[in-house]
């Protein structure tokens, strides 16, 4: 049989096959459309805080003003108490208290330190971080004024030295919002984790076929396989990281062609390591339980949402053998970060590595079975 038929005759098995056509078709379209919804606005602004003024000053209208006034946060209620403001932090009507004591501006006449207290929901990082720095610049600016107004500095202030200066210039994520932070990286765990589900699950639902094949023919089958499973997820790289990033402002900066020759090597090896797995489990049905639990510990692993560094050692040798992390790593540096594929080349061959490791090491188990089945 030639390798055209070999292909014909698989394409047929996949498409008859309802449970793999719903995860290669269903699951990377629904999983790319609504997964980014929720952080449509990108960036965090207008989030409810308390006042808790206990001086009613000048200086302290003055500071709520300069942090009402900034983009990232919305004095939404002006509490009499803390007591009355951790209720409302509590019942999340606010996210965050600011609170400024009594003898505030008295104390800053005197220049006694004056420590001014910001409570903020930490379980939303994100809104955590807006509101923090929303606060702190404000109080900068206050700060800078008391300065300039002092007599002690006014010398320095109209001489205009002003010592250093801090200009932060965001790289590789210019909204410094989360759809650039961690969207590419999402994309590919969610191509990672569906490719596996799809080749798992059609090799262990055939597994038996091919038995009695020998090494030859049981690698033309599978190849036959990766091809046609590469060519319909092939669409969806190209839906991800070229319609999708377009519309939802993701920096690009590597050429097309690299991008999908990386992704290329990426679903090789994923789709491999799929197929691998596949030849081991009896029951096709384990194969989607078994990538499903395994997501969520996975994703912690792949150095976006905890630094790969902090890791336990065996762990960073774990995911040496997950594609998911060396795809991340490769396509993230150089798509986003703009990085030189000298540079990354190192996760382009691991992937490399485990397709082959992968692609041999499912042929040779599938050769086993014809054993198993002869002693059955």
């Amino acid at each position: 049989m030639n390798f055209f038929k070999i292909l014909l005759m698989e394409l047929r098995a996949i498409v008859s096959h309802k449970g793999v056509l719903l995860i290669l078709i269903g699951a990377p379209l629904i999983y790319g459309l609504l997964y980014p919804l929720p952080y449509l606005k990108d960036i965090v602004t207008q989030q409810k805080i308390a006042l808790v003024d206990e001086d009613n000053s000048f200086l302290s209208r003055q500071l709520a003003f300069m942090a009402q006034s900034s983009n990232e946060l919305e004095i939404a209620f002006f509490s009499p108490s803390m007591l009355e403001a951790k209720k409302l932090l509590k019942e999340e009507k606010v996210y965050g208290i600011l609170h400024i004591p009594s003898h505030f501006e008295a104390n800053i006449h005197k220049q006694v330190p004056v420590t001014i207290d910001f409570y903020a929901n930490s379980n939303y990082f994100l809104i955590y971080g807006a509101l923090a720095n929303a606060v702190v610049e404000s109080i900068n600016a206050l700060n800078d004024e008391i300065r300039f107004k002092c007599n002690a500095q006014i010398e320095e202030a109209e001489l205009g030295t002003d010592g250093i200066k801090i200009r932060p210039i965001a790289l590789y994520n210019p909204s410094e919002g989360y759809l650039n932070y961690a969207l590419s990286s999402v994309f590919i765990f969610i191509l990672h984790q569906v490719m596996l589900i799809a080749s798992s699950m059609f090799v262990s639902s055939r597994r038996l076929e091919l038995a009695f094949l020998d090494k030859k023919q049981i690698a033309l089958r599978q190849f036959a396989r990766l091809l046609i499973f590469m060519g319909a997820f092939s669409v969806f790289v190209l839906l991800y990281f070229g319609v999708l990033f377009s519309f939802y402002g993701i920096e690009r900066h590597a050429s097309a062609l690299m991008v999908f020759l990386n992704s290329s090597i990426f679903m090789l090896a994923t789709l491999s390591l799929g197929s691998f797995l596949g030849a081991w489990i009896k029951n096709e049905a384990h194969t989607t339980q078994i990538v499903l639990i395994s997501s969520l510990p996975l994703i912690f692993m792949m150095g976006f949402v905890w630094p790969f560094e902090s890791l336990p050692s065996y762990l960073q040798a774990f995911v040496q053998i997950v594609p998911a992390y060396h795809a991340i790593s490769l396509l993230g540096r150089l798509n986003q970060m703009h990085a030189e594929f000298i540079d990354v080349s190192i996760h382009f061959y691991a992937l490399i590595a485990i397709f082959i490791a992968s692609f041999i090491g499912s042929v040779f188990k599938l050769s086993s079975l014809k054993k198993a089945c002869e002693n059955a």
